[in-house]
């Protein structure tokens, strides 16, 4: 069962929400509104901006953003934040 949700990407969809939840108080409401969580990669976390000004704004918060991340998630493996923009 748990192989069949993880081919679904069901897994996935409610991490994604534990991710959201632990990054809308770093990074505030109004932004968090404007981001898509992507894949984690090798540690990586990609967050998809709606715009570049949304990216730029995460660019400067990504030290603080990481670190909570890190805090909150200590076995999820989080080594760096990787920004895009959504198109």
């Amino acid at each position: 069962m748990n192989q069949l949700m993880a081919r679904r990407g069901y897994a996935q969809i409610g991490g994604n929400e534990h991710l959201r939840t632990i990054i809308e108080p770093l990074i505030g409401k109004a932004l968090s509104s404007h981001i898509r969580i992507g894949n984690l990669k090798r540690g990586v976390l990609e967050l998809y901006a709606a715009d570049s000004v949304t990216m730029q704004e995460l660019t400067f918060k990504k030290r603080k953003l990481l670190r909570g991340i890190q805090a909150a998630l200590p076995e999820g493996g989080f080594k760096d934040i990787r920004f895009r923009v959504s198109v």
